[in-house]
């Protein structure tokens, strides 16, 4: 054979055995290792994001005594039951540390909230959970000096945890004289209280009493001495 031919031979063969090499291992290859670049871009964005969710979970670790602390408050200020008697205990225990002797506490059944007062009002939506919006009515009438009086209103704004909505207040002079020296005054508040029903309340439908009974009226004893 001559040595042009065995020359063109050996170059035909070498450019086939270069396109099978690229069709079928270079291009695979290429293929693939695009695809493993994209799986490791993809990876890398999940790691990204899983710190980011562990920083964050770091940091709500930190932070679990302060929330807990805080959920426990907003659950006082709004429970998902009366509790009637805790919030006549807590009263009457304010009402005796300001000094004041008497104390009528009435409070109503729990009722759909429909706004300040105005039945016509449109109550609100339901939380996400699915419950209702309750109020209790509540009237507060006590007898005592204006000092005693000022301290007790003070120490149910400071003490007292149930969330609360003041309707309506009333003061007028009694006449008296406490200790011979200040006149006396007699106070009603007219007020709401909330609770969260966890089971919504069908339009019209009765309301059922407390889960605990508690009196409709009840009077302080006076401060020991």
């Amino acid at each position: 054979m001559p040595l042009r031919t065995r020359a063109i031979l050996i170059g035909v063969g070498f450019v086939v055995l270069t396109m099978l090499w690229f069709f079928f291992l270079f291009r695979p290859n290429q293929a693939r290792i695009a695809e493993l670049r994209t799986e490791q871009q993809t990876t890398e964005q999940q790691i990204d994001q899983l710190r980011i969710r562990l920083a964050e979970l770091q940091r709500l670790r930190d932070q679990e005594p302060m929330l807990r602390a805080q959920l426990a408050r907003f659950t006082d200020a709004l429970p998902e039951d009366p509790r009637l008697p805790d919030f006549i205990l807590q009263v009457e225990e304010q009402a005796n540390l300001a000094g004041i002797e008497f104390l009528s506490i009435t409070p109503s059944l729990p009722a759909p909230y429909a706004g300040a007062g105005d039945p016509a009002a449109v109550p609100p939506a339901a939380p996400a959970g699915g419950g209702e919006l309750q109020a209790i009515s509540v009237s507060i009438s006590t007898t005592g000096t204006y000092f005693e009086l000022l301290d007790f209103i003070l120490r149910l704004e400071r003490q007292i945890p149930r969330a609360v909505r003041l309707n309506n207040f009333a003061l007028a002079p009694t006449g008296e004289t406490a200790r011979g020296q200040s006149p006396t005054l007699q106070v009603t508040f007219d007020m709401q209280m909330f609770l969260l029903s966890p089971v919504p309340v069908a339009p019209g439908a009765a309301p059922q009493p407390p889960t605990t009974e508690a009196p409709a009226s009840t009077e302080a004893p006076p401060p020991t001495e």
